[in-house]
């Protein structure tokens, strides 16, 4: 524990008493200070466009996430994305993703696949601060596709649709 004996301690023992009151309702009442020690990213992260999205003889340019922190992040923080951009969100195991529109500028499409095929659609994901709504399937898939509000609209996507991704060639 503490030498209170070496000099080197900025705090002495007679002021122990006083630290321990100082932070007593932290440990009794249970006050959140977990938000102080948060650090906050309000930048937007931008991946390089490594993937594309067909569907029929439309395409999708994509972003590809590829771990957890990329996942987390998305596209929260940017104020607009081209229509026919997104970001893809791979999984490698049977591992669901969930999706919200925290910290978002603007609305969203989620377009879950399995197999190059259509499983689950989320239309106009509305960007939100408190209390969002978390959005996800419940049956496999090993995909999700983020666009711009508008775009499974646009590109009349729907249950069991074909996408075939294809990848930039990694040297």
């Amino acid at each position: 524990m503490f030498d209170f004996n070496n000099k080197k301690i900025f705090l002495t023992k007679a002021q122990l008493p006083f630290l321990v009151m100082a932070f007593a309702p932290v440990f009794l009442y249970g006050v959140d200070v977990s938000s102080l020690f948060k650090v906050t990213k309000t930048t937007p992260t931008i991946l390089p466009i490594t993937g594309q999205a067909s569907i029929g003889d439309k395409a999708i340019k994509l972003e590809v996430s590829k771990n957890s922190l990329s996942h987390a992040v998305g596209l929260t923080h940017r104020k607009d994305i081209e229509s026919d951009r997104g970001m893809l969100y791979q999984t490698t195991t049977w591992q669901p993703l969930t999706f919200s529109g925290k910290e978002m500028e603007f609305a969203t499409d989620l377009i879950f696949i399995n197999k190059d095929r259509v499983v689950g659609l989320y239309s106009n994901v509305e960007p939100c601060t408190d209390k969002c709504i978390n959005y996800s399937l419940r049956q496999k898939y090993d995909a999700v596709i983020e666009v711009k509000a508008g775009t499974v609209e646009k590109l009349e996507i729907k249950n069991d649709t074909q996408i075939d991704l294809t990848y930039a060639r990694q040297d």
